[in-house]
């Protein structure tokens, strides 16, 4: 679908240089989920991250692991998305402010 007139289009490496410095979710092919801080990452998204909690999840329940900084690989990655604060609102993208065109 295209964007409208007056809106900007915005690409999805824009939106995930927007979260640098937030704390994102992010879920992998199989059975695990990062929470961290994301702190930079490539053009092939492959992420590094600070202050992370790893989930993995099995039969006998979920396992949570806590790792002070990572690499993950962007090929394994199926959803990156904003890490809910504890007031509810989301964080990802905040910082991106598009400037408008004219």
């Amino acid at each position: 679908m295209a964007a409208h007139a007056n809106q900007p289009s915005l690409y999805p490496l824009e939106l995930v240089d927007a979260a640098v410095g937030t704390r994102v979710w992010i879920i992998l092919r199989g059975a695990r989920e990062f929470c961290g801080i994301l702190r930079g990452f490539d053009e092939y998204v492959n992420l590094f991250l600070e202050d992370v909690d790893e989930y993995t999840y099995s039969e006998e329940g979920i396992e949570k692991q806590h790792i002070a900084q990572m690499f993950l690989n962007g090929s394994q990655i199926c959803v990156l998305a904003a890490a809910p604060t504890l007031d509810g609102s989301q964080q990802l993208g905040c910082a991106y402010v598009p400037s408008p065109t004219t």
